[in-house]
């Protein structure tokens, strides 16, 4: 039973639903092909939430998929994660200065380290 006046995420099913949903937009929008320039109100709601443990892990999630994806298309998108990745390095948490050498959401500098070597066939 849910007491009145103290309801969780899981207590509510539409809630637990739209946890991340203005992140994933915004980290959509801001990684997607279509886009030709990152909105600065995504850029600064990407880094405001990297300050949460769950929704960073979101982030890095997404932007690691981001930079997996080695097809010709998704070129832009690759591109545009590496913008987040600065700008969540200039204004987002000073945790995932800690995370990341230690592998916490994947091995960035791998990854860093496979696009040096990689050649756009376009």
């Amino acid at each position: 039973a849910i007491e009145l006046g103290k309801v969780s995420r899981f207590s509510c099913p539409a809630m637990l639903f739209s946890r991340g949903n203005a992140l994933k937009t915004a980290l959509q929008r801001v990684t997607s092909n279509s886009a030709s320039e990152a909105s600065r109100s995504d850029l600064d709601k990407i880094c405001a939430d990297s300050h949460d443990w769950d929704k960073r892990r979101d982030i890095m999630h997404h932007l690691s998929k981001c930079l997996s994806d080695m097809n010709e298309t998704k070129r832009h998108s690759l591109y545009k994660a590496l913008q987040v990745l600065d700008k969540l390095f200039e204004d987002g948490s000073r945790e995932l200065m800690h995370e990341i050498p230690h592998g916490m959401h994947f091995e960035l500098i791998q990854r860093l380290a496979i696009l040096t070597r990689y050649q756009c066939p376009c």
